[in-house]
C-alpha cells in the first residue's frame, strides 16, 4: 500500500537520545558512563540511519587491536550514532544496533592543553591528575572529542615513548604522516622528562613514565578523552 501525503507529514520521528551533546568537559562528565561498542567483524558505517554507506571499519586496529567505537547518540528505530577513528577529527557515522553488542565504560580522560595536565575521572568522580608535556605551537595537540583505540607495551621502557602508550581515535591537524604512521595522536611515557610541563611535542600528550604506568593499569579501550 502506497503511502500518503498526510500520513508522512505526520508521523513522529524516531527519538534520538544523545550520550554527548558538546564535546565540554561538563557535557562529558555529566553522562559519568559511556557506551562503547567492540566491532568483532566488518562493520558498515552510513552517513545517516537508512542512509548511504559511508565506509568499512574492520574489526582489528592498525596495532591489532580489537577495533572500538564510542556511541555518541542512539535512536530508538535500531541506530546508533558513533565517533569514528578516521580523519577528519570529530567525523561521525551511523550503525545498526543489531551489528554491535555495546557495553559500557566508567573511565574519562580529560587533558588540558592550557594548564599541561591530565585528569582521570570514574563514574564522573576524579580520581588523580598527572603533569604533561603537549603539543608546540607548530604541531599543537587537537582539540576535541577522543577515545582510546589502542593499548600498547614498547617493550621499551627506556625508549622515546616509554613503558608504555595509549593509541587515540584523533589525527594531527598538520601532520598527515610521522615515523611511518599516518599522524595519529597518542598518549606515552618518554626518555626526555625534562619536556614535561611544556608545549614540545609533535601533538602527543607525554607523561611521565611513572605517570603513564599508573595510566595504563586504569584504563581500557573505548575510554572517552577530551583535549580541550
Amino acid at each position: 500500500m502506497g503511502t500518503t501525503a498526510s500520513t508522512v507529514a505526520t508521523e513522529t520521528a524516531p527519538a534520538i537520545h544523545p550520550v554527548f551533546a558538546t564535546v565540554t568537559t561538563t557535557s562529558l562528565l555529566s553522562t559519568k558512563i559511556a557506551t562503547i561498542a567492540p566491532v568483532y567483524h566488518r562493520l558498515s558505517v552510513y552517513y545517516k540511519p537508512n542512509g548511504a554507506f559511508m565506509r568499512y571499519l574492520s574489526n582489528r586496529t592498525t596495532l591489532g587491536s580489537l577495533r572500538t567505537v564510542l556511541v555518541t547518540a542512539s535512536r530508538s528505530d535500531g541506530w546508533y550514532q558513533v565517533l569514528l577513528p578516521v580523519r577528519p577529527n570529530g567525523t561521525r557515522g551511523w550503525i545498526r544496533k543489531s551489528a554491535v553488542i555495546t557495553t559500557t565504560n566508567p573511565m574519562r580522560i580529560v587533558i588540558s592543553r592550557k594548564y599541561k595536565t591530565l585528569k582521570l575521572y570514574r563514574r564522573g568522580v576524579f580520581v588523580m591528575k598527572f603533569p604533561v608535556a603537549v603539543g608546540k605551537p607548530t604541531t599543537p595537540s587537537p582539540a576535541g572529542l577522543f577515545y582510546v583505540t589502542d593499548k600498547i607495551n614498547t617493550g621499551q621502557p627506556g625508549g622515546a615513548y616509554g613503558p608504555y602508550a595509549l593509541g587515540l581515535s584523533g589525527f594531527s591537524n598538520v601532520l598527515f604522516s610521522f615515523s611511518g604512521g599516518d599522524g595519529e595522536v597518542g598518549i606515552h611515557g618518554t626518555n626526555t622528562p625534562s619536556s614535561i610541563g611544556h608545549a614540545v611535542t609533535h601533538g602527543c600528550i607525554r607523561l611521565y613514565n611513572a605517570g603513564i604506568t599508573k595510566l595504563y593499569s586504569k584504563i581500557w579501550i573505548g575510554t572517552p578523552v577530551v583535549v580541550h
